[in-house]
């Protein structure tokens, strides 16, 4: 038994817009655009900030410090230097001189 009833499409019923206000393509568009350049603008601005400030050194280097190794009774993977400018001693575990200061380590005399 053959079914030879036409077959038929029923389109879905149109439906209303939700409730509430709505956005068009071209102020989506503007708005992107806007928060783009809001972005890159902050992006920059953070960037120049931090290239304009010079990193701080832990310890300053102010006088500079001409190291004389000496003969001092030190174990053999030490090395004693002193400083001719600010008078400090240092102690390396290489054959070079140190790269910093040492004064500011030193306490003050009493």
């Amino acid at each position: 038994m053959e079914n030879l009833a036409p077959i038929t499409f029923h389109a879905p019923a149109p439906t209303a817009p939700p409730p509430g206000p709505t956005i068009d393509g071209t102020s989506l568009l503007v708005l992107a655009v806007v928060a783009l350049f809001l972005l890159i603008l902050a992006t920059r601005a953070t960037l120049t900030s931090r290239a304009a400030k010079p990193p701080t050194p832990l310890l300053k280097t102010k006088p500079k410090c001409r190291w004389a190794k000496t003969n001092a009774d030190t174990p053999p993977s030490l090395t004693k230097w002193h400083c001719v400018t600010c008078g400090a001693d240092g102690f390396t575990a290489r054959k070079r001189p140190p790269r910093e200061c040492k004064k500011p380590l030193h306490p003050a005399p009493l």
